[in-house]
């Protein structure tokens, strides 16, 4: 059933720039669990790793190695480019290599899990996250998460919501919201209703991360067809998340 899939832009979820408003805030007793962050790059940093010079052997380029660094470049073109109330930051991709840019931690477990450390050493590698996470740190800022377009309320639907985010008392919550004021349909081939679901997005931010930026976290809220016009309890489901910048304080 692809009613659990958020409808998306064509690049990545579309969010516009706005001004956090309503929905409260939770505040997490987080302080035992905050992640060091790690110092912002500077265009002299990535011009020293560019010199750099390749351990032998480890860096030739594979066709793994050059898809990702092409990847990383399309991201770095991007972001180049953005400028405030553009409805994407970076296309979509299946991998996300912002993330990999601006958190050590998720890029040593992406090439650890791709059994490719030895790329990491790549001084090619590192100076393009490094250009990709300068950009960052002066663009996602910019990029806060779309409150307008979740305007509508249910504290029973925001329980649900947060039952899905892992280590909820980590997070400090900004904003909940739904898309929908009313359920949209999900229907079979044969025009026979399978569920009805509504869009939910949190604004968050996770003390463990080791960068400064926030989460929009994507959870649908489902209710399966049952039969003879009626539907079972509401249920969520975690789409996905995606880098945001944080409310003004």
């Amino acid at each position: 059933m692809n009613f659990a899939l958020k409808s998306l832009s064509p690049v990545v979820v579309a969010l516009s720039l706005s001004a956090c408003s309503g929905g409260g805030t939770q505040k997490a007793d987080v302080d035992d669990k905050v992640t060091s962050i790690q110092t912002p790059h500077t265009k002299a940093e990535c011009e020293e790793l560019a010199k750099k010079t390749a351990p032998k052997g480890k860096c030739g380029h594979t066709i793994w190695f050059s898809h990702h660094l092409g990847e990383v470049n399309q991201r770095i073109k991007d972001l180049e480019t953005f400028t405030p109330g553009r409805k994407y930051l970076v296309h979509s991709s299946n991998y996300d290599h912002l993330l990999y840019a601006v958190s050590p931690s998720a890029r040593t477990k992406w090439l650890s899990g791709a059994n490719a450390e030895a790329f990491g050493e790549c001084p090619e590698l590192q100076t393009a996250y490094c250009k990709l996470a300068t950009l960052a740190e002066e663009k996602i800022p910019l990029y806060p998460a779309n409150t307008k377009a979740y305007p509508n309320k249910d504290s029973g639907d925001f329980k649900l919501m947060k039952g899905k985010i892992k280590e909820l008392s980590a997070h400090s919550i900004f904003y909940m919201g739904i898309e929908e004021e009313s359920w949209l349909i999900e229907k079979n081939g044969l025009g026979i209703p399978t569920a009805r679901y509504k869009h939910g997005m949190a604004w968050v931010r996770y003390a463990p991360d080791d960068h400064p930026f926030c989460r929009a976290y994507y959870i649908n809220l489902i209710q399966d067809y049952s039969g003879g016009g009626s539907y079972g309890d509401t249920y969520a489901n975690f789409i996905e998340d995606t880098l945001v910048g944080c409310p003004e304080k």
